[in-house]
């Protein structure tokens, strides 16, 4: 209602212009009047800048916003962190917003309330154009608070803040890494077998240590705040497999240890049989694309070149290869893979002779119990290790995905010079029309006296000249 009043003035003085140029003549100001104009055009200056300003003040606590800024380089395709599409929308969601209230302690106001007071607006400044799809991704954006009837009693200012902050923090514990593949699973432990534990242990130690050698490789200089590295880490998980365990293993198969002896024993022997099977067969295949290769004619072999024509338009022999040279590859790959397999088969064997002797010690499973206990507590600590390096990295490389520049309202901003200048500017040309119209009519009014005087009296001059006829 307030910034209605600032329409009255430069209406007020373009209706009287309007008016006064309807039957304006042809006449100009004085010099005694153009003083008085100008003197005219400094007041309704003056008073509407102050007019402006003060209507500006008392009407800018009705709004606020605040700028969020995306910085990841998905974001200039329109894209979230993990590649799927980005939504503005979940800036002014329920679940944003009803956080939102709860951490400011929003009074009488319920999400739907606020959602209606709150827009997301994008800026063109802040846009990545694509020339390939022809369109502009915005990559900056305006959290907009407007005052209803239902938040006209908050703070604009506290309610823009807190939603951008909390629309952060969620936006950044959805798109961090995920950390469950550092949790190790010890829980299974009590029920395999000594062996089987020692490998169910190796296992998540590897994947741990794959985790953070992949880490390593792409972000090598981070260093946690307790002086932690991912390369460090992954020495000590590295340390943990090639030695705690394989001390643990060598103790179990040297003591001939198992909570079931023949069930094991049973269970490496049928995987013998199936490993033997494959075996023949890896190697059948390597005899017969050995027994291929020396079917062709090494004459044959050895002058196979085809013309080339390289970059410069050159031709060339090149030697290419031909069905031997591919059979000489396949015949490596079956090689490597029953070598593989009759390794894994000595190693099964080697169980099944150290677990068919006597049965261990009684205090040596004691021994084994304990040990099994110890490592899975140390491979729990490593894994602690692993989280919270991973962890502080995601966070501090998360934390750059937006950039919330918080809303403020300044003195400068409530009074809005620029808007009020602009305002007392225009009342100003407006005045100066007026008066300029004004002068006009001024000079126009005797001219108009003039002319009637003139028709009157040739008027009486036609009716003596009447009478004298007469």
């Amino acid at each position: 209602m307030l910034k209605l009043l600032l329409l009255f003035i430069p209406i007020l003085f373009l209706l009287m212009t309007l008016l006064n140029l309807r039957n304006s003549g042809n006449g100009h100001l004085t010099g005694r009047q153009k003083i008085k104009l100008f003197l005219v055009i400094i007041l309704v200056t003056a008073l509407s800048f102050a007019l402006a300003c003060g209507i500006n003040y008392l009407t800018a606590g009705d709004s606020a916003s605040a700028s969020i800024t995306l910085n990841y380089a998905e974001a200039t395709s329109g894209l979230n962190p993990d590649n799927s599409r980005f939504n503005p929308s979940f800036v002014t969601s329920d679940e944003v917003l009803e956080t939102a209230i709860s951490r400011a302690g929003l009074p009488n106001v319920t999400a739907q309330d606020l959602k209606n007071s709150l827009s997301v607006q994008s800026t063109l400044g802040g846009m990545y154009y694509s020339a390939k799809e022809d369109y502009r991704i915005a990559t900056q954006y305006y959290l907009v608070f407007q005052k209803t009837d239902e938040t006209k009693h908050l703070d604009p200012v506290t309610v823009v803040n807190t939603v951008a902050e909390v629309y952060n923090e969620k936006f950044i514990g959805k798109y961090s890494d995920n950390y469950s593949v550092l949790t190790v699973d010890a829980s299974a432990l009590a029920s395999l077998d000594y062996l089987d534990a020692v490998e169910h242990l190796d296992k998540e130690a590897e994947r741990l240590y794959q985790y953070m050698l992949s880490c390593n490789s792409s972000n090598w200089g981070f260093v946690s705040s307790t002086g932690e590295s991912f390369e460090t880490i992954g020495k000590k998980i590295s340390n943990f497999q090639d030695v705690q365990l394989e001390k643990l293993n060598s103790y179990i198969l040297t003591n001939g240890l198992s909570r079931n002896a023949n069930q094991y024993i049973s269970r490496l022997e049928y995987e013998n049989r199936l490993l033997n099977v494959n075996y023949q067969k890896n190697v059948s295949s390597y005899n017969i694309r050995l027994d291929t290769i020396d079917m062709y004619d090494e004459e044959l072999a050895r002058i196979v070149l085809v013309p080339t024509e390289d970059q410069s338009g050159e031709f060339y022999m090149s030697q290419t290869q031909i069905g031997v040279d591919y059979f000489a590859d396949e015949a490596d790959q079956y090689m490597g893979e029953f070598a593989d397999i009759q390794l894994r088969s000595d190693t099964n064997q080697y169980k099944i002779n150290c677990l068919s002797g006597e049965t261990g010690d009684p205090q040596g499973y004691q021994v084994v119990e304990k040990l099994i206990a110890v490592l899975a507590k140390d491979l729990k600590a490593l894994s602690a290790q692993a989280c919270a390096i991973a962890q502080e990295f995601s966070q501090k490389k998360a934390s750059t995905f937006i950039t919330i520049e918080k809303g403020e309202i300044t003195l400068m901003d409530r009074l809005n010079i620029r808007m009020a200048l602009f305002y007392a500017v225009g009342c100003a040309v407006l005045v100066m029309l007026w008066g300029l119209s004004l002068g006009r009519n001024v000079k126009a009014e005797p001219a108009a006296r003039k002319t009637k005087a003139r028709r009157f009296k040739e008027v009486e001059e036609e009716e003596e000249e009447e009478e004298d006829e007469e």
